[in-house]
């Protein structure tokens, strides 16, 4: 009986997922995605190694000595030929570089020309945001220039380390700023551009750490993602009675905006799932992005910062004036203290590339962006309160 319910569920949810690809849990949003155009003998050798992702959400399969350019969307864009055969690829922000593993291993231009040979890494690498570089083999990590490195770094030069359910972060000078427990035996994925930590849990959960700790937001990943050759399999009657509980290979990416890429390799698959991808000549990657609660937050932040009231042109700040709101959400606490040191440049105009403070100083009636922005626009008193801002983001672990 609990077999049949069990067929009975799983075949409701592949009628769903057939009319739906984007799956969404707690707020969150984890969407399929089908790369096209490839081939049936193209996909069965391709593997996560052989996947990357640039910070345009842009998709790049290497097969052979091409490697194919996917929009976040699966359509294919482009090609671009490789000066020698690869066996795996990593792409660097929007794909002006690639790193492609051969026989050696080397960095190559977006137009396919080697720039120089990269020594020592010898297999696939996972790149993260600011200069870390994160060899899977032994979990060695590199700088951009490929020089061994011991913890993951931020764009500030903090670095990160998570073991035994505690997250170390250091400053460049390898002094401890932060040990914090955390509530999960996390391992670090990578770091974002706005200083996120992107953790995994489990091979169900992955969440968005703030860099002191806090938790931003939490994926809980869908089975038709970490066993799909369940839900997309024509006979379920072909796959063998344990094939329920069996968890195939599976791997992630991620770009520098904290999107996670959950890749499957095809190899790891049941026969009949095999033959199915290669009548469809399809290819499939799951994407995760994080970012509901913080966007929340935002709004909060948001509204701290409507009012046209403005003094700290004309006063020297104190600490007593760098308490936040009651309505800022603790894991947006640390974004409150960034907005409140860039409203100081906001208030002349400065035109900002986070995308979080643009959003907040956007919503509110008093921002004008202006090009010719300088920060000698800033008065003394100005430049002293940005500087207490730093100083207490620095005390409190932030910068």
């Amino acid at each position: 009986m609990i077999k049949i319910i069990k067929f009975i569920s799983l075949s409701i949810i592949y009628m769903l997922i057939l009319c739906d690809n984007s799956f969404a849990l707690d707020g969150n949003n984890v969407t399929r995605i089908v790369l096209k155009e490839g081939g049936a003998s193209f996909w069965l050798n391709v593997g996560w190694e052989k996947i990357a992702i640039d910070d345009n959400g842009n998709i790049y399969a290497l097969h052979s000595a091409t490697i194919h350019k996917y929009d976040d969307g699966g359509n294919k864009i482009d090609e671009i030929s490789m000066p020698v055969h690869g066996k795996s690829i990593e792409v660097f922000g929007s794909g002006d570089v690639f790193y492609l593993q051969s026989n050696k291993d080397y960095l190559v231009s977006g137009e396919g020309k080697i720039i120089k040979e990269v020594n020592g890494v010898y297999g696939p690498i996972i790149r993260t945001c600011g200069d870390s570089f994160v060899y899977s083999g032994s979990n060695k990590i590199f700088d951009s220039n490929f020089d061994k490195k011991r913890y993951f770094n931020d764009q500030n030069n903090y670095s990160y380390e998570i073991s035994d359910r505690f997250l170390t972060k250091r400053d460049s000078h390898n002094k401890v700023v932060l040990r914090k427990e955390l509530s999960g035996f996390y391992k670090l994925l990578g770091i974002d551009n706005m200083g996120n930590l992107i953790v995994k849990y489990d091979s169900y959960t992955y969440a968005k750490l703030s860099n002191i700790g806090d938790e931003i937001d939490v994926v809980n990943l869908p089975p038709q993602v970490i066993t799909p050759y369940q839900f997309y399999e024509k006979d379920y009657s072909e796959l063998p009675p344990d094939m329920a509980t069996d968890e195939p290979f599976m791997q992630y990416k991620m770009n520098c905006k904290g999107d996670v890429y959950i890749i499957h390799s095809f190899s790891e698959y049941p026969s009949g799932a095999k033959q199915r991808w290669m009548d469809g000549r399809e290819y499939f990657l799951y994407k995760i992005s994080f970012g509901t609660k913080i966007a929340d937050g935002i709004k909060n932040i948001s509204e701290a910062f409507k009012s046209n009231k403005y003094d700290a042109d004309r006063r020297t700040y104190k600490l007593e004036d760098l308490e936040a709101p009651k309505d800022i959400p603790e894991t947006t606490v640390e974004m409150y203290y960034k907005a409140l040191r860039n409203e100081i440049f906001a208030r002349h105009g400065r035109v900002f590339k986070s995308e979080d403070l643009r959003t907040i100083f956007e919503n509110t009636d008093w921002y004008k962006p202006n090009p010719n922005y300088s920060d000698k626009m800033l008065n003394d008193i100005e430049k002293k309160n940005v500087q207490f801002i730093l100083d207490y983001e620095k005390k409190m672990g932030w910068r």
